[in-house]
């Protein structure tokens, strides 16, 4: 994979933004490093942070920060939520 600026710049948003997300998403990025991009997986965490603000938004989520969002709120989703 070429080692670009632009790489490097998303490898770091990456990196910053992961630091704010629950366990379970720093364990699928950690797991996904070797066969995604860093550009990809910054894609992918941008949405999941959306969501997870969305969920705190809408009061489906009683936590203050994503972090603290645990996976039961997300297993406890119905169809009509999400």
């Amino acid at each position: 994979m070429t080692n670009t600026r632009q790489h490097q710049v998303h490898e770091q948003k990456l990196e910053q933004l992961v630091n704010s997300m629950p366990f379970y998403i720093v364990e699928y990025v950690d797991n996904k490093l070797d066969i995604r991009s860093s550009s990809t997986l910054l894609n992918y965490v941008l949405d999941y942070k959306l969501f997870l603000e969305w969920l705190i938004a809408e009061g489906i989520a009683e936590q203050e920060h994503i972090k603290d969002i645990p996976l039961s709120v997300l297993e406890k989703l119905k169809l009509i939520e999400a």
